[in-house]
Order: C-alpha cells, then sequence, then structure tokens
C-alpha cells in the first residue's frame, strides 16, 4: 500500500502514582486487605460491588466490607503465600472469581483480593486461547503485507466483527492509508482507501490521542463520526491504536452486528491483537523475524486506557506503597 510504519509519539513512561491510577480504572474489583484482615485499599469496580467509596472502606473489617470472600481461605494464602483462586456463587449477583493473591513489600504482608464476573473470564481465557493461534500465525509472517493478511483475517473471525479494517501512518504523517479490510463492499474499500488524520473517524482518533475509541450506540456513532460509511442501526464500533516503539504506528478498527456489546473480555482481546500487530511489525522493520508473542503492555499505560477509561489524579505517595505489585498482579 505504500504506508510505512511511521509512529505518533505518545505519552510518558509509567509512573508509580500511573500504575495506581491503572489499578484505579481497571473493571476488575480490586480489595487489599492487612494481616488483621482489615481494608487498606479499594479500586472503584470493588466500590461498586460492595457499595460506598473507598474512604468509607479504608480500615474496615473484610468481613463487612466483603462477607462472601473466605476469610479462612484469606488467612491461608496470608499465611502460605501461595496464590490461589477461588469461584463463589452470589446468588443473583451471579458467580464471580476471586483470586487470592499476596503481595510484597510494605509495612507488612498484605493480600489483594481480584473479583471478576466468571462469565467474562471464561470468555477472555478463550479469546485469549485464540489469540494464541494468532501469534503462531504471525511467527510466519514475512512481509508488513503477511502481518496485515493474517491479523485482519484472524481477528475478525476471533472476535465475531462484521467488519475489520487496519490502516497505518502515511509518510507524510498526516494521513491513514488503509493496509487491509475485510467485510466492505468496494465502493467503502475505494472511498476510505486514504484518509486525513484530522477527518473525524475512530481510527483517525485512536492515532492521534494513542487512546482506544469504543462506540457502544447508533447515537454515539451519529453524533461523533456522522460520516463514517454504514448506516448506524445499533452496531458497536471499536479502533484501538497500533503500538510502535517510537509512538502509535497506526490503528485497527472494528465494527459489531447489531445488539452486540463490549464487554471487558472483549475489550480485552482487541487490545492484545493491536499489541500483537505492532510487536509483530516493530520486529519486521528492524529485521528480527524470531516473533515468541510475548508483547510488552506498553508499560500498563495502554491498557488503562484502551478500556476506555480517564485516568484520575494521581494517589499521594504514601498511599502507593503496595500498588506496583497490585498492578502485576492484576496482569497474571
Amino acid at each position: 500500500m505504500g504506508a510505512r510504519m511511521n509512529a505518533v509519539p505518545t505519552g510518558p513512561r509509567l509512573s508509580a502514582d500511573l500504575l495506581d491510577s491503572l489499578v484505579e480504572s481497571l473493571p476488575v474489583g480490586v480489595l487489599v486487605v492487612d494481616a488483621g484482615l482489615r481494608v487498606v485499599r479499594t479500586n472503584a469496580a470493588l466500590c461498586s460491588m460492595a457499595g460506598g467509596d473507598e474512604a468509607a472502606l479504608a480500615d474496615r473489617p473484610l468481613a463487612e466490607v466483603a462477607p462472601w470472600i473466605p476469610e479462612a481461605d484469606v488467612r491461608r494464602v496470608l499465611a502460605s503465600g501461595v496464590p490461589e483462586e477461588l469461584e463463589l456463587s452470589l446468588g443473583r449477583l451471579g458467580r464471580f472469581a476471586v483470586g487470592l493473591q499476596p503481595l510484597a513489600g510494605g509495612d507488612g504482608p498484605v493480600l489483594a483480593c481480584l473479583v471478576r464476573d466468571v462469565g467474562e473470564l471464561v470468555a477472555w481465557r478463550r479469546g485469549m486461547g485464540g489469540i494464541e493461534e494468532l501469534a503462531a500465525d504471525l511467527s510466519g509472517a514475512l512481509t508488513q503485507a503477511d502481518v496485515t493478511r493474517v491479523v485482519v483475517g484472524r481477528a475478525r473471525e476471533l472476535v465475531g466483527a462484521a467488519t475489520v479494517g487496519a490502516a497505518l501512518v502515511a509518510d507524510d504523517g498526516e494521513t491513514l492509508e488503509v493496509a487491509g479490510l475485510a467485510g466492505f463492499d468496494e465502493a467503502t474499500e475505494r472511498e476510505w482507501r486514504r484518509f486525513d488524520l484530522t477527518r473525524p473517524t475512530p481510527m483517525g482518533d485512536a492515532v492521534r490521542t494513542g487512546t482506544a475509541v469504543f462506540l457502544e450506540s447508533a447515537d454515539d456513532r451519529a453524533e461523533r463520526y456522522p460520516d463514517l460509511p454504514g448506516g448506524a442501526v445499533g452496531e458497536a464500533v471499536a479502533a484501538l491504536p497500533i503500538p510502535g516503539r517510537a509512538g502509535v504506528i497506526g490503528a485497527i478498527s472494528f465494527r459489531f452486528g447489531d445488539g452486540r456489546r463490549l464487554g471487558a473480555a472483549d475489550r480485552s482481546a482487541l487490545l492484545t491483537i493491536a499489541q500483537h500487530y505492532g510487536a509483530t511489525s516493530g520486529l519486521l522493520a528492524d529485521g528480527d523475524l524470531d516473533y515468541s508473542g510475548t508483547v510488552d503492555f506498553n508499560d500498563l499505560l495502554t491498557l488503562a486506557r484502551n478500556y476506555g477509561t480517564m485516568l484520575p489524579a494521581p494517589i499521594p505517595a504514601a498511599r502507593a506503597k503496595t500498588r506496583t505489585t497490585v498492578a502485576s498482579a492484576l496482569l497474571k
């Protein structure tokens, strides 16, 4: 297509405060308790489950904040230092997986309880299996065109998208050149073969800001992007930046059928596809074809951004002692 991997520089490296912001913005409930089983940290998702804000839940006994997490299991993991995962049924609330993760550092032993909906967790693991196959296919890619063909073709089937499009930043740094499309008609392919980065599109916004765009409703799509091709009839749209070593090199966009909602598992899979695309492209550009499928999650900051969340204000340093290990545990 003639498009090269021209990077659009993005934000700074992660600090401890930004790692804490990541924990706060993830759609996984995080509850940290000390050796006495008193709450020392909760994030927004956990507060929503338990009712109340972090200040109201701080320093309260685990049995009051989350009585459905068995104290005996928490004490056992604190004593052994060996992580465990529980599956709990909460009646009408559904089934939840609770990861018990002992954390090192700080003023004494602490433990993070990572609470996830079982249905979403199963879907996430299923998606990760498909992404492992995608990584294996990418190991045979010899050119940028091969990378795009594999990602666009496999990703559409993997996530159940109606259409997929990938575009790379052109040499001028001001336009996007489409590298691969699937599911579009010929007229749309001709019209959108090359377009200006400043044109209001999800892909353009993903490249310029380094942040994923998720549209859940037809009204949202029509208001923000009125000239997108196709009718806005209840379709969900996702556009994710493709990360390069010096910044964003392009974007990959997905459109889903009527009624599809993008949950946390979907967004995680989409993010990982974009990461694999960028990682393989970078290795090809460097002449290194030994791709193992291991992806650096762009210092974790991209993960927070691509869940469609805004990073809150930094947490004071005095409260950040256990934050880095909590963020690390979330990605295990």
